[in-house]
């Protein structure tokens, strides 16, 4: 590698790091709001989980629901007195609650520390695995820290709003990454990797399980994976789903599985207006409501609200597959086609789901980096300047700016995000067009 290449990557790997040290840790760490992230509800809810009252606590009234405002229900008492500010509505599945629960043997503040450097530690594993699976996709033979592909990854990745974000709410959004990335990995892994086939498949399915038990619309990976023919796998994530929701409902109880069920889950599908709302419902919304974009509240829809979201995200997704069916001919590399879909699939749920918040797009990575390594050895400048603008889309935070400076349009304006997604979406099936057509 020439003197002056390897000068600049390693100057653009430091300043990304220490960036990323400093705006995505350290003025999280300092800031006087720390404690007060969207973890208080996950905490709340493995408390409950954990003291046997689950009954009582695991979740606010449905009917009421507004993620900001702090209502009088027994929850909020039941919260504060075990030392969690300004608590939240807890919005997940129980299962989650259940596996949340070891950790409220902590005090409230020490255990959001403790989740905070876990969001850190897996993040740091998942680009790393974002790396592995670029260079598996790339012909490059450069390796080591400072190859050209592996500085393009870390500063993908750390210098993206939605991570920073997402490092500052606290969410289980790293946890998702990490699961649906290692998935991936693992799928698609050499024969001769450690493990076995069995045994990774295995694996992989109990990730894409575990994915789909704390936030359900990594349930499309798994289906996507038996109609792309990974049917072990699916099969294992489906057999490691029907465990996980047999260990929710054995300890947190089959009334609040019906809560959920009939309560939380109509309420969520109605989507919001709210400018952090980067999913088609949190487009249309703004633009055939007059709801507020600053209010995050799930208020009913109208009839074409309704139906537009659901034959969007039909239409999205009946696409998806149909673009990601196997090919009749064998491939030179499978691999890719692999990657390039499951990479379509994740960017469809951000999309259709009825709430994707900016945050959210952390796991936009996935498809990223997949055109990253699939770019990296004979991309046309043309689409390399298009993914970059679906990279700048996502990765900026000029919300305020939008809402506040934009005298025209602002309310259709702050879907750029969306907008981002959709065009990265977009380069990613005719990444596979073009492997199909080879």
């Amino acid at each position: 590698m020439a003197p002056l290449r390897l000068y600049v990557l390693a100057v653009v790997l430091v300043h990304t790091l220490g960036h990323f040290a400093y705006m995505g840790l350290w003025r999280h760490l300092a800031a006087p709001d720390f404690d007060v992230n969207d973890f208080k509800a996950y905490y709340t809810a493995g408390l409950a989980v954990r003291l046997g009252e689950a009954g009582q606590y695991l979740y606010s009234d449905p009917q009421q629901l507004n993620l900001g405002l702090l209502p009088s229900q027994p929850w909020v008492d039941f919260a504060t007195s075990h030392g969690v500010p300004h608590p939240s509505a807890y919005i997940y599945p129980p299962f989650f609650a259940v596996v949340m629960a070891p950790l409220t043997l902590l005090p409230y503040h020490s255990a959001n520390l403790a989740w905070f450097w876990l969001n850190t530690a897996l993040l740091a594993a998942s680009i790393g695995l974002l790396v592995r699976i670029a260079r598996s996709l790339s012909r490059s033979q450069e390796e080591g820290p400072l190859s050209l592909l592996a500085v393009c990854v870390v500063f993908v990745c750390l210098n993206f709003f939605p991570t920073i974000r997402a490092m500052q709410c606290g969410q289980a959004g790293f946890v998702l990454l990490f699961l649906t990335t290692a998935a991936l990995a693992l799928c698609l892994a050499p024969a001769g990797a450690p493990g076995g086939p069995r045994g990774r498949s295995a694996l992989a399915g109990a990730c894409l399980a575990l994915a789909a038990a704390i936030k359900l619309t990594p349930i499309i990976l798994i289906a996507w994976l038996a109609w792309a023919g990974r049917r072990r796998v699916a099969a294992w994530g489906l057999g490691w789903l029907a465990a996980f929701g047999a260990i929710g409902l054995a300890v947190a109880g089959w009334s609040n599985h019906l809560t959920y069920a009939t309560g939380f889950m109509p309420s969520l599908a109605r989507g919001a207006a709210t400018y952090a709302n980067q999913s088609i419902n949190g487009f249309l919304n703004r633009l055939l409501t007059d709801r507020s974009v600053a209010v995050f509240d799930f208020a009913e829809e109208p009839a074409l609200v309704w139906w537009g979201t659901r034959l969007a995200a039909a239409a999205l997704l009946a696409c998806a597959f149909w673009l990601t069916r196997r090919s009749a001919g064998p491939e030179a590399q499978p691999g890719r086609a692999l990657a390039l879909g499951y990479g379509l699939m994740v960017l469809s749920t951000l999309m259709v789901a009825p709430i994707s918040w900016e945050h959210h797009y952390v796991m936009a990575l996935l498809p990223l980096a997949i055109l990253i390594g699939c770019q990296a050895d004979g991309g046309s400048l043309r689409a390399l300047a298009l993914l970059a603008l679906a990279y700048i889309a996502m990765a900026m935070d000029i919300f305020e700016l939008v809402r506040k400076q934009m005298p025209i349009g602002s309310r259709y304006a702050l879907s750029y995000v969306l907008c981002g997604g959709a065009l990265l979406w977009l380069l990613t099936a005719r990444a596979l067009r073009d492997r199909r057509h080879a």
